[in-house]
């Protein structure tokens, strides 16, 4: 059903902004991808689903039937699998947590969680945001501690906080100054950071999505050296000077070898993530989650937890 979901979500967006070039920037994917996206899938129904001659681009008749039965089987199969889960009731609450902060914000928040709810059980999954989202969507967790943005409108969300984001630079970068271990905050300009080595994420990440839109504001083009699934594998490598990357707050290192990276502070006017704890509008979990941010004080947990 990912592929389905994702599928609605392309074209809706296409037929809401009018155009496939407005629909790849809103989705923070490449219009190529997303033009031939549509066509192999155009290719094997064997029907064209849009009409690509009207202005603003517009479903065809078939197109039409083809995304309500599409959204029909979605919303069965979404109420089928949520349920299923309510049926099994095996936990209070199910979390999931994108894998890039993870690692230091899930003890805090269930030690937290356990210390005013000790009769509860907690379920907690971590992965990429995309694996997440579909989860969510699924009814297969409840709510999703994530970055944004957000493109499902299924789905809506607590805002929790917003943080910077790091520039780790290695000696490909012409403000790489070895032994600066001095965090510097500077604007990204292209003149700088053009045609540099970048160490990549994959498109599931949301992080790299928003990415690719900051590069494209900047215009500046992105040379690749490695593409790693996961914000914190990108950082360990950067950290050993094996190329570029950008990383969150919460992925930053104090201690590091100025001899192999330096470390540039962005302004938050020019790039940030923004923290939220995502949810199904149809849950009916707005105020079980609100009750989590507020008894676990999650938007101090995490300032604490990433301050410089």
């Amino acid at each position: 059903m990912k592929d389905i979901t994702q599928f609605l979500t392309y074209l809706r967006t296409i037929i809401s902004t009018g155009s496939v070039t407005a629909a790849a920037k809103r989705l923070y994917i490449s219009q190529p991808y997303l033009s031939r996206t549509i066509s192999e899938h155009e290719r094997r129904l064997g029907y064209r689903l849009l009409d690509r001659d009207k202005r603003p681009i517009a479903l065809t008749a078939i197109g039409v039937q083809y995304v309500r039965s599409l959204e029909q089987l979605n919303n069965q199969y979404n109420k089928l699998m949520h349920d299923l889960e309510k049926m099994a009731d095996v936990s209070h609450l199910r979390l999931g947590i994108n894998q890039s902060m993870s690692t230091i914000v899930a003890p805090p928040l269930l030690y937290r969680y356990h210390q005013v709810h000790p009769e509860s059980q907690i379920a907690f999954t971590e992965g990429i945001s995309s694996e997440l989202g579909d989860l969510l969507l699924s009814g297969r967790i409840d709510a999703q501690l994530r970055l944004m943005p957000i493109f499902s409108n299924e789905i809506t969300y607590y805002p929790v906080c917003e943080l910077p984001v790091y520039l780790l630079v290695n000696d490909s970068s012409p403000l790489f100054t070895p032994g600066r271990r001095e965090i510097l905050t500077l604007p990204i300009k292209a003149a700088q950071f053009d045609q540099l080595a970048y160490i990549t994420l994959d498109s599931g990440s949301g992080f790299m999505r928003q990415l690719s839109v900051f590069f494209d504001e900047q215009k500046i083009h992105p040379r690749t050296a490695f593409n790693v699934r996961f914000i914190q594998t990108a950082a360990n490598l950067a950290y050993q000077g094996l190329g570029c990357t950008f990383v969150p707050q919460y992925c930053l290192r104090r201690q590091f070898d100025a001899s192999q990276c330096n470390i540039i502070k962005v302004p938050m006017e020019q790039l940030s993530v923004k923290i939220v704890l995502a949810y199904r509008r149809d849950s009916g979990l707005a105020s079980k989650v609100q009750q989590l941010i507020d008894e676990t004080e999650l938007p101090t947990l995490l300032q604490e937890l990433c301050q410089d």
